[in-house]
């Protein structure tokens, strides 16, 4: 079951630091946040900040963070139908009750099965190598395995482009490509997944190992996202190996449609 909510920009008392962060990085990222000068006559306006609206930001990844502790480790946050879509819903009405506003309530509404993930492992092997791709996670919408999972050969296709994919076979194989926002969208999940692919790779190259949600690729098989230093080690392995011994992936992802 999901909530209905609606938004607003609410007057605050309290300041929670997010769990884990040191205090002077948020000391450093409160004092980088935008301080915009009012006319004479708007002074109302100045609780309307940076640093105010910080506080709620805070606080709402402090739900995400709390669902994620209650034994959901790779795919949390405040998932609609989850206790922490019921949580933050019971956080928007406190805040509406607490500037006074009448009638506030929370109303429910059925949903259809959701999707969601239970669990996965990615892996690569080569030469006696095991790299896990811990960032790994599922696009959103993604189909799963079976419960014994898939091992298949590695192939790289560089951005994904018809170009890129020219000349390999890609049938029946895990396929790896890259991508990062500001460049020309190539549509490569959705073109390796026509060509045959057995599991896609997504591989954002922005620095360090985000793992982030994806939109639904609209794949038949089943398609993740990967942090960039996970992208290029198994990338490195695909280039370091034998063509005659390439690199395989073991992909193992269960997924449910589940009524919340």
């Amino acid at each position: 079951m999901g909530v209905l909510m609606c938004a607003a920009i609410v007057r605050g008392q309290t300041q929670t630091q997010a769990a884990g962060t040191p205090a002077h990085v948020l000391g450093n990222l409160a004092e980088a946040l935008l301080q915009w000068p009012l006319p004479p006559g708007e002074e109302r306006y100045a609780a309307i900040n940076g640093k105010h609206l910080h506080r709620y930001i805070v606080e709402q990844a402090a739900v995400s963070r709390r669902y994620r502790d209650q034994g959901h480790p790779k795919f949390w946050g405040r998932i609609i139908g989850t206790s922490g879509d019921t949580e933050s819903a019971e956080w928007l009405a406190g805040k509406f009750k607490a500037i006074g506003m009448a009638n506030v309530h929370i109303q429910p509404f059925d949903l259809a099965p959701q999707w969601m993930p239970e669990s996965w492992e990615v892996s690569i092997s080569s030469g006696g190598r095991t790299l896990h791709l811990d960032s790994a996670q599922p696009d959103y919408g993604s189909a799963g395995t079976s419960q014994e999972g898939l091992e298949v050969e590695a192939v790289y296709a560089g951005l994904g482009s018809e170009a890129d994919f020219a000349g390999k076979d890609v049938r029946g194989k895990a396929v790896f490509t890259f991508t990062m926002l500001g460049l020309k969208p190539e549509g490569a999940p959705k073109r390796a997944d026509a060509k045959g692919a057995a599991a896609i790779f997504e591989v954002d190259m922005l620095p360090g190992n985000l793992r982030y949600q994806a939109y639904p690729s609209g794949t038949n098989a089943p398609a993740f996202t990967v942090g960039s230093d996970d992208g290029y080690a198994a990338r490195d392995l695909i280039a370091e190996a034998a063509a005659t011994k390439p690199p395989h992936v073991k992909v193992r992802l269960d997924v449910r449609r589940v009524r919340i």
